[in-house]
């Protein structure tokens, strides 16, 4: 085993012990869920593209609410890429912009211009994640 992929199992069983001894101070995570998904992993060693129906199908979660959290909560073992369907183009969108349109304190913000994202429409917004080597 490579000393990345022992740094990963590591890191899995952190979160995993994490979980069981403090998971119900979790506010916005269902311990359930975050631990099917860490099963997930484990089970699937070569899975590390998660787009959001591969994330719901690892966790059991069906609300992007949920699944965001869940994976701002294994920010330490995935890599997220947030995007916005603006037109014909897909746009990159600033992950703390994200994080402050969830807590209600504005929209998210174009990654590349800085600009905020004008007319949000929510069915338009979408994120993908990698497993971190």
């Amino acid at each position: 085993m490579s000393s990345k992929d022992l740094s990963r199992v590591h890191s899995i069983q952190s979160y995993r012990e994490n979980i069981s001894k403090y998971g119900r101070f979790f506010e916005d995570l269902d311990t359930e869920n975050a631990i099917k998904f860490i099963d997930y992993i484990e089970g699937h060693p070569d899975q590390a593209y998660f787009p959001i129906y591969k994330l719901k199908e690892a966790s059991g979660y069906d609300d992007l609410d949920s699944i965001i959290s869940l994976v701002t909560f294994f920010s330490d073992i995935l890599s997220i890429e947030y995007i916005y369907q603006d037109g014909e183009e897909e746009k990159s969108i600033n992950k703390e912009s994200i994080k402050e349109y969830q807590s209600g304190d504005g929209f998210p913000v174009f990654s590349e211009s800085g600009l905020e994202v004008e007319n949000f429409d929510p069915s338009n917004f979408s994120f993908y994640c990698y497993l971190d080597e």
